[in-house]
């Protein structure tokens, strides 16, 4: 998706380091690597990625996420995937 905007290696190594970055502010999982996707493309474009690309980005998250989701958030078990220092 962005290879317009630069090389897949670099894009790949971007998107690693600020997954690395924001493990303390997101944590693990699904959701956490589909934000870190969005924000490496708004960096990698220097912020003129189009909206259809973020949402193609979303979508693909929606789509292998769907059936996963709790619809009775008490029933929801919570694990403390976050890294303490």
């Amino acid at each position: 998706m962005l290879e317009p905007y630069c090389p897949r290696h670099d894009i790949m190594k971007h998107l690693l380091t600020v997954e690395i970055r924001n493990l303390n502010l997101y944590g693990y999982g699904v959701k956490a690597f589909v934000l870190s996707m969005i924000e490496t493309a708004i960096d990698l474009s220097g912020g003129t990625i189009p909206n259809k690309m973020i949402k193609r980005i979303m979508g693909k998250w929606a789509k292998s996420n769907s059936g996963n989701a709790c619809r009775t958030p008490r029933r929801c078990k919570v694990y403390p995937y976050r890294i303490k220092k």
